[in-house]
């Protein structure tokens, strides 16, 4: 049966008639109300806001509307977070996102909309500080904050909050993407995620072990198991563990899921990004509320987890999508609806409101309009900034259309026969390559009036239509905020603004270009780096002109391991291979390097006393240069020796052995040097020199 796609457009409307009710909610509503009634259809819906606190707002909206409880973690950092889904499904609440040192205004918001009485905070002041505490409080809601001395202690911390089933989670503390994968699981079950160091366990860790009757231990970890992924593979403290492991982030996180299948409730499936750990995060909370699985893709979604969504797509009749196109495009829903089968699939409306070119434009206005009011620019600036924002935006629309049509048809939306359609009635209706007189608003007018034509005539489904207008209105929002940020840059290099103004009117305006992909390379593009040494690592954000650009710099220990300080200079300390990683905490991107460190033995200089000694040969003649080699030639790759005197060879290239040989005597203030060499002829090291008395 050919997948049939309907849109319920009319859900935004009826949640304008219900006033009260979320968007996201009735769209959670209404899907379970299809599904229920509807045996065979595949129910897709997304939960997305515009940034990750919205989204983390949003998914709180979809699955609750009332609550006593809510768990607060930091927006941009996982350490302290990645532990608190149990902790959220035993309090029944929502896990909800904020920056460090306010409370964000949406959060916020959620906290007095779904009636909260009582806070629980995750993580010490450096991830939510006493001020955000402070404006919870003041909200007439009590904190309780659950926190320890670094990582480890605080997932302590949260787990004695829990309390014992007699089972736990075990997952490294520098990586996110195992205790995520399995904290719906882990929170219907009840088990605490703890996090372990790479190289040795914690001893908040050790003591919460010896202090708890423990049964079993779930052990989360690379498919070698080395020491150094979990930290306690070999512990004695360890209660009855059980190892489960993979090659990487998307092959655990299917396989911890296949290890619990008998517990999961496979008809309502979740989608996170693996590339950000935010959404996931937030909506882990609300995928344990339904016993569901939790289950990582991306455009590069690998073959493991392709094999694992088909061979569970008789059981689902739901899909969530957690955070918006940028997180998960719609091409990867699609590739996912695809491996679950061809059933009728119904898209809800995503409960998030799109930004117009109009809209976007308008509130820039106002608020440099502000800025023009308390003397911080002047009209002037205004006027050159509004003036080439004008030109910027003039054209260029009809290849927006067309990359919109193109993709369109790539999915499957549209044909190509009806994509030929559009252009031959779009040619004949613009004058494509004039930009004069024209603009981006009033194009996008003329192909809504046209394509409404194609609709009425029946050459394209309404359907058609709302995905290319949808697509658009991505497009020209995403455009729009980089077409601001060029114009700005533009009048800083000119002149006309300082960079210290354009930054004000960036934080004034909301402009932001947030970065979409991170490379990470080392020194000269090395991927190697000496036992004991340094690399210095670079990186380099996508696009070039993204606002908030600023990375923090980690490293993973794998086989091997290192350390990195904050300019992301690498310090090797042990053989075998490091992930490096840097993250932009403004968008939670992140990019990686796999280093491997290389275990060269460091030649050390031979003390002049085990290799060459004086001999007296008779007064006033000098000394006899004797050359002991039966002690230790340490230097890599020795094979052969050369004597030499005053700098020049006083000797052949000889074999290395064991016998001391005896040079002809050198008069008195002589300097002599064995130097070493392997078989190539290279020389490898060198004693100290001697002077001769």
């Amino acid at each position: 049966m050919s997948k049939i796609r309907k849109s319920f457009i009319c859900l935004m409307g009826v949640a304008t008639i219900l006033g009260s009710m979320s968007t996201s909610a009735l769209a959670a509503s209404t899907l379970a109300a299809l599904t229920a009634v509807t045996p065979g259809v595949l129910a897709v819906t997304r939960v997305a806001g515009t940034d990750r606190v919205k989204t983390s707002v949003e998914i709180a909206d979809s699955g609750w509307t009332q609550s006593d409880y809510a768990v607060i973690a930091n927006a941009w950092d996982f350490p302290d977070a990645v532990s608190a889904a149990p902790l959220a499904y035993k309090y029944t609440a929502p896990i909800l996102l904020t920056d460090t040192l306010n409370l964000s205004a949406d959060t916020s918001a959620e906290l007095i909309k779904l009636d909260v009485k009582h806070v629980l905070i995750v993580g010490g002041t450096g991830a939510v500080s006493d001020n955000v505490a402070s404006q919870i409080t003041a909200l007439g809601m009590d904190t309780q904050r659950l926190s320890g001395t670094d990582r480890y202690a605080t997932s302590v911390a949260i787990a004695n909050a829990i309390g014992n089933t007699g089972s736990i989670v075990i997952t490294n503390g520098y990586n996110p993407y195992e205790a995520l994968s399995i904290s719906p699981i882990a929170a219907k079950l009840g088990m605490p995620i703890l996090l372990t160091a790479r190289d040795s366990v914690p001893s908040a860790l050790s003591d919460y072990l010896s202090s708890n009757t423990l049964t079993k231990t779930y052990v989360l970890g690379k498919a070698d198991g080395t020491k150094s992924d979990d930290g306690v593979s070999d512990s004695s403290l360890f209660p009855d563990p059980i190892r489960i492991t993979g090659a990487n982030l998307y092959e655990r996180n299917v396989t911890i899921i296949k290890s619990f299948s008998s517990t999961i409730n496979f008809s309502k499936v979740y989608l996170a990004t693996g590339k950000a750990f935010a959404d996931a995060l937030a909506g882990s909370a609300l995928a344990a509320t339904t016993g569901s699985p939790l289950i990582f893709v991306d455009s590069d979604m690998p073959q493991i987890t392709k094999d694992y969504l088909s061979s569970e797509a008789s059981s689902v009749t739901s899909l969530c999508v957690l955070g918006g196109t940028g997180a998960i495009p719609d091409s990867t829903v699609q590739t996912v609806e695809s491996l679950l089968g061809s059933r009728t699939s119904i898209p809800i409306a995503t409960p998030t409101t799109p930004v117009t070119s109009a809209g976007t434009r308008s509130a820039i206005k106002t608020a440099l309009d502000r800025l023009v009011t308390t003397d911080t620019m002047t009209q002037a600036q205004e006027d050159a900034i509004q003036s080439g924002i004008k030109s910027a935006s003039q054209g260029g629309t009809q290849s927006e259309f067309n990359s919109i049509m193109d993709g369109q048809v790539a999915s499957g939306t549209l044909t190509q026969a009806q994509e030929d359609s559009i252009q031959s009635a779009l040619a004949a209706t613009l004058q494509v390559g004039s930009t004069k007189g024209r603009n981006k608003k009033g194009d996008h007018r003329r192909y809504k009036t046209i394509m409404d034509g194609l609709v009425t005539a029946g050459t394209i489904t309404q359907t058609q239509e709302d995905a290319i207008q949808n697509g658009l209105k991505s497009e020209l929002q995403a455009e729009i905020q980089t077409e601001y940020k060029t114009v700005m840059d533009g009048l800083v290099i000119a002149g006309t603004i300082t960079r210290a103004l354009e930054a004000t009117i960036e934080n004034s305006t909301g402009i932001t270009v947030p970065v979409s992909g991170i490379t990470v390379t080392g020194s000269a593009n090395a991927t190697t780096v000496a036992n004991g040494s340094t690399l210095q690592m670079s990186d380099s954000e996508t696009p070039a002109k993204a606002t908030s650009p600023a990375i923090t710099w980690s490293v993973a220990n794998e086989t091997g391991s290192a350390t990195i300080n904050t300019t992301g200079l690498l310090t090797a300390t042990g053989p075998g291979t490091v992930i490096v990683t840097a993250t932009n905490a403004a968008s939670g991107v992140i990019g990686t390097e796999v280093i491997t460190v290389i275990n060269v033995t460091v030649a050390v200089p031979i003390q002049t006393t085990d290799v060459i000694t004086e001999t007296s040969a008779s007064a006033g003649y000098g000394s006899l240069v004797s050359i002991n080699l039966t002690s230790p030639v340490t230097f890599v790759g020795a094979t052969q020796f050369q004597v030499y005197v005053n700098g020049v060879a006083a000797s052949v290239l000889a074999p290395l052995n064991t016998s001391t040989t005896v040079y002809p005597a050198q008069a008195s203030g002589s300097i002599v040097q064995v130097e070493f060499f392997n078989a190539a002829g290279t020389q490898v090291g060198t004693t100290q020199k001697v002077t001769l008395q």
